[in-house]
């Protein structure tokens, strides 16, 4: 819009006249327990779950990654199982069959094809593809990989970032870990999965910390962050440009989050030594670009955060943002958030309508603190699954974000 209008005064007041923040319509945010069969409850709420979706959500499925370690080893409750929902992520069954595959890493839904999986399996060298919504799985022994020299298959293992370009399903993109070396490895595939090649993005200055690769909303970009560093790629991978200076970013492994209705936008959000978002500060600060990433600027919140996750509504660019970690009647946990043209952030308090109690279990009560995880499912971010979690004891909540009536 801004290369389209000629006055900047006209397209200031015409920002101010369609931002959300500025309209008269007032929204809420509902949240609803999800709906399981008793036979499966257990086994689902005993453990911290990820959740990958197809395009816009209409399948969700969840799976329990290699790093937990909610499920004691001698559990008789697989830590492989898949869950399913064809709902939007409100109601849940299990993928029958799918635990005979071993402990799933990662798992991630095509943006093309609602029924098309990508997937990493512990101590399974080989990709696996499903092209029936995760009821079977094929395998594809991955060729090529190399730096420098040739690296035998059987040496990489993948890890958590498999995941499908989300314009190509034939580009898939991985973190692979060479294990004689002990150095991580970010990987791509233009064939489906059938050969890979070595991405330049390497070990930074000897440091222990690893780059993280974030994917642009068209796949046509791709964003590498480390600490207060950012680098571009505009070929799937197989360069990044130079550094870039990711201002308002931290020395631990930051969150790179792209804008559902603009690709060109994105946020970094700085965590701490744990891997969180910090809510510990007077103020939250997130780093804001409109190219890519090719520059940044550092935007000051008027509270700190525990989540941000972009969103549109009313075909604007906007942000759901938690705050604090607890829920009690007299706080206001969620908001909407909103940048104008001048990087100043707008907050709007969302009303919270809950069905039934959000802390119904012995081992959660409400009025305590504990963390609180945002993930959208519905392309827009209006829909979505929260994930409550209390000393190790985790609940899960649909979230719906509506008009008010």
């Amino acid at each position: 819009m801004k290369s389209i209008l000629k006055s900047k005064y006209t397209y200031l007041m015409l920002s101010l006249l369609t931002s959300p923040i500025f309209a008269a319509t007032n929204y809420q945010i509902n949240i609803e327990p999800l709906t399981l069969k008793p036979s499966i409850q257990s086994n689902f709420f005993k453990r911290k779950l990820s959740f990958t979706s197809s395009n816009n959500g209409t399948h969700v499925i969840a799976f329990s990654g290699f790093e937990d370690d909610t499920i004691p080893i001698n559990s008789y409750e697989p830590k492989n199982s898949l869950f399913q929902s064809d709902d939007m992520g409100l109601s849940w069954h299990i993928i029958d069959g799918a635990d005979k595959y071993g402990d799933w890493n990662s798992i991630s839904y095509s943006q093309q094809n609602d029924k098309k999986l990508v997937a990493a399996v512990e101590k399974d060298n080989n990709l696996k593809i499903s092209s029936d919504n995760g009821k079977t799985w094929k395998s594809i022994r991955t060729k090529n990989c190399n730096i420098n020299e040739p690296i035998a298959a059987d040496n990489i293992e993948f890890q958590n970032s498999m995941i499908f370009n989300n314009g190509n399903d034939d580009i898939i993109y991985y973190t692979a870990h060479e294990v004689s070396r002990d150095k991580p490895r970010f990987m791509f595939s233009t064939d489906g999965g059938v050969t890979c090649q070595q991405s330049d993005l390497l070990d930074y200055d000897n440091t222990l910390s690893t780059w993280r690769v974030y994917q642009s909303t068209d796949g046509n970009s791709l964003l590498g962050v480390i600490g207060t560093v950012a680098r571009v790629s505009f070929n799937n991978g197989k360069n990044f440009g130079p550094d870039i200076s990711a201002k308002g970013s931290t020395q631990y492994w930051p969150i790179v989050k792209f804008s559902p209705l603009n690709p060109q936008t994105a946020y970094i959000l700085p965590v701490n030594e744990y891997g969180n978002v910090p809510f510990y500060t007077p103020q939250g600060y997130i780093s804001l670009s409109h190219d890519r990433g090719l520059t940044w600027t550092s935007i000051e919140l008027p509270r700190s955060i525990t989540n941000y996750e972009p969103i549109v509504l009313n075909k604007q660019d906007m942000q759901l943002v938690t705050f604090g970690n607890g829920f009690d009647s007299s706080d206001n946990i969620f908001a909407l958030s909103s940048i104008d043209i001048n990087n100043k952030v707008k907050l709007q308090n969302l009303d919270v309508k809950f069905k039934g109690n959000p802390m119904d279990s012995d081992e959660m009560k409400l009025g305590s603190t504990f963390n609180i995880d945002i993930k959208p499912i519905k392309n827009d971010g209006t829909i979505g699954l929260i994930t409550i979690e209390q000393y190790g004891h985790y609940n899960y909540f649909r979230y719906k974000i509506t008009a008010e009536n």
